[in-house]
């Protein structure tokens, strides 16, 4: 695969079949993080965090075999992921050192509450798996009154994303008049497959595809990674245009960045537009990943 890849970066670089994978791997996506001069694109999607090859959790496994429609979505994420500003400010350069830790600045966010079914299982009944995620935005917005819930239930799973469909880019960020109800008995009766794709059936597909929907300790809503726990946390990487969940590890001692590992990105509706960075009290922290 590395013999397709023309970046300057890979031209010296030759597999080493005896070496550790996991120095090979983690050499390889060093140079992908380079490649890509701190934009976090290659950050983006699962593969993270695997404790197999005793990676670092920001290094992706590339031995992991992924369902290809997942990898579809995710790439396609990547490429629309400008719909989105989560920080307002430049990007950063990693750093890394010899003990395999990258160096970053982020901006603390929110602790996870709660981490719905899992969607992207080969069984997933999508029946059962909407009403457990609809009780979760019942519960978080304490109202049961159907309009209100269906606006904000499909704009969390949409990833507030909807197809275009009078030209230009593929995707755009939804409004109201997109979420019609026409279709709202048969999404909740897991019959998703039968949606209009002209309207948000599109935008359940970008949105959900290998994803749970979380709730945090504030009372937000979004899209996560399923291998996401409660007391994880969402952060906002200097200059990257969607957050990110972290796994604390340790306390920072005085002085000292914070220890975490990597889990992946999200979408986290109320902090997508820079929202986070306008809070008087939110700034930037220095933080390790492992």
């Amino acid at each position: 695969m590395l013999s397709l890849a023309t970046h300057p970066l890979y031209q010296d670089f030759k597999p080493n079949y005896v070496e550790d994978i996991s120095k090979m791997y983690t050499d390889v996506f060093t140079r992908m993080v380079q490649e890509t001069k701190g934009s976090f694109t290659c950050f983006m999607g699962g593969g993270f965090g695997s404790v197999e090859l005793g990676l670092p959790s920001w290094v992706r496994d590339f031995s992991q075999a992924r369902p290809l429609g997942v990898v579809a979505i995710e790439e396609r994420r990547i490429r629309y992921v400008t719909l989105y500003q989560a920080s307002l400010k430049q990007p950063l350069e990693p750093l890394w050192n010899e003990n395999r830790e990258l160096h970053y600045r982020g901006t603390y966010g929110e602790i996870v509450k709660t981490v719905g079914l899992n969607i992207s299982t080969p069984n997933t009944v999508f029946r059962e798996v909407f009403s457990q995620w609809l009780d979760l935005c019942k519960e978080v917005m304490g109202t049961c009154e159907p309009k209100v819930l269906r606006k904000m239930f499909l704009r969390i799973i949409c990833g507030d994303v909807c197809k275009t469909l009078d030209g230009g880019p593929e995707f755009r960020r939804a409004k109201d008049t997109d979420f019609p109800e026409d279709d709202w008995d048969r999404l909740i009766d897991g019959d998703i497959y039968g949606l209009d794709s002209q309207t948000y059936g599109w935008g359940l597909t970008f949105g959900v595809t290998g994803r749970c929907l979380f709730t945090t300790c504030s009372g937000k809503m979004g899209l996560c990674h399923p291998n996401t726990l409660p007391g994880d946390e969402v952060w906002v990487m200097s200059g990257i245009q969607v957050p990110f969940v972290l796994r604390p590890l340790d306390s920072a001692d005085a002085g000292c960045a914070a220890r975490y590992s990597f889990l992946g990105d999200c979408f986290l509706n109320g902090i997508m537009d820079g929202e986070l960075g306008e809070k008087e009290k939110s700034a930037e922290r220095p933080i390790v990943m492992v």
